[in-house]
């Protein structure tokens, strides 16, 4: 629930905002900034790496075009939304950019500690973004506000992806998943059927060591292949949706593949047909992984799936926000997108891309995610912690059931985004 102090700080911000908002007139193309200082907040070492490694000397053009100091300044993840609190509640973050994730994003604008840059972009602002960038725009939405500015660099590794090992695909005669995702035959059934085909004692020591899947299984990165939503809009109202069909199968049917031992943590990768890694993991293992070859598909979507969309796992959404009380934030945001240009995107995604992959089919796939799946809004981390979740529903599935269980967490949580969202 949102505390008394909570919601005084939202009515100190909304006031500052209002009072710093005026109506702007055109700007220059390189406004002046007087020799201020610009300050872009992050936990990340992306927006410096980018600047050095892909654009050496931008950083310094700007300085002297905007006429303006900028300082990017990196805080540890845990205390960054605290930190940008207190910048902005002490009156420093006049003229700061925040870069962020879910983590930082969501505590800070429940208590209306970001801008609204809806009336203050112009109309076609998110329209020239490259797709990734329009849907974390889209999921940084709130109460029908836009909050999202700039094209992150790093925006490509948020995604998860789903590797799989062509040297146990040959070895095993087994059917590619590439060739069944081109098909239009990738679905949990084929995923089965595959990982049932592996799975066995390959040394005759009467010990299953080898598996259709190996990792840490997050139950909400599977839950939206299956069509299923933690958070759905229904009749203008934000609802709980975990107790629904869809989540529900999901719940029972990964509690099957872990039961019946097809998914299992710390497997080998040698050892298993299947991997999950998200872009920033695989980056740095491309071309590295024991020796063996890998491919990439998207994750198989689940019965309760609508065909013509696909959900992707949760990616974490990454970007930039501005602070309530930003004195220019047109101005802003034109800097932001002078340093990371969206123009520069699509090369940046394409290089980086390339830096994951061994073959064509991989970088078609991986491509595709980018370019078309849609982004599962990271409701769960602010409603039930992502351990928490997951132990939710390993004790669903186990205990009395997922759908007795999701059933009876629902109205606590719902009473969460009913606050959260002031409805």
């Amino acid at each position: 629930m949102r505390t008394r102090k909570a919601k005084m700080t939202w009515m100190l911000v909304l006031m500052m905002s209002l009072a710093l908002a005026p109506v702007f007139a055109e700007a220059s193309e390189f406004p002046d900034f007087g020799g201020r200082t610009v300050t872009l907040t992050t936990w990340s070492s992306r927006p410096q790496r980018y600047l050095d490694e892909s654009a050496p000397g931008r950083l310094e053009e700007a300085e002297k075009l905007f006429n303006a100091k900028i300082e990017i300044v990196v805080f540890p993840k845990n205390e960054l939304a605290g930190t940008n609190m207190n910048r902005l509640l002490g009156g420093e973050s006049g003229l700061d950019i925040w870069n962020m994730e879910h983590d930082q994003f969501w505590p800070l604008v429940t208590q209306g500690a970001l801008l609204d840059v809806s009336g203050i972009l112009p109309a076609d602002y998110y329209d020239n973004l490259h797709p990734v960038h329009q849907r974390m725009a889209n999921a940084w939405k709130f109460l029908g506000r836009s909050y999202y500015v700039g094209s992150a660099p790093a925006a490509y590794s948020a995604i998860f992806l789903l590797t799989y090992n062509k040297d146990m695909v040959e070895a095993e005669g087994i059917d590619d998943p590439y060739e069944l995702w081109l098909e239009g035959k990738w679905n949990w059934d084929t995923f089965e059927e595959l990982m049932q085909a592996v799975t066995r004692d390959t040394d005759g020591d009467g010990e299953i060591d080898q598996r259709g899947f190996t990792h840490r299984v997050h139950y909400q990165n599977w839950i939206p292949t299956n069509g299923a939503r933690t958070v759905k809009e229904i009749d203008g109202k934000m609802t709980f949706a975990l107790h629904h069909e869809a989540a529900i199968y999901g719940i029972n049917k990964v509690h099957q593949w872990r039961t019946e031992g097809l998914m299992a943590d710390e497997v080998p990768e040698d050892k298993a047909l299947f991997h999950p890694l998200q872009g920033w993991n695989i980056e740095y293992r491309a071309l590295d992984w024991d020796g063996h070859r890998y491919g990439i598909v998207p994750y198989p979507q689940g019965p309760h799936a609508d065909p013509n969309e696909y959900i992707t796992p949760f990616w974490a959404h990454l970007g930039y926000a501005l602070p309530a009380n930003s004195e220019k934030p047109r101005e802003l945001v034109q800097l932001l997108d002078f340093l990371y240009p969206a123009s520069e995107f699509e090369d940046h995604l394409d290089a980086m891309i390339r830096g994951m992959v061994l073959d064509r089919d991989s970088y078609d796939a991986a491509l595709w995610m980018y370019e078309n799946a849609e982004v599962e809004v990271n409701f769960w981390k602010q409603i039930i912690g992502s351990d928490e979740y997951d132990l939710v529903a390993v004790e669903a599935t186990e205990e009395g059931g997922a759908a007795s269980k999701m059933a009876a967490v629902a109205p606590a949580t719902q009473a969460l985004l009913d606050d959260m969202f002031q409805q």
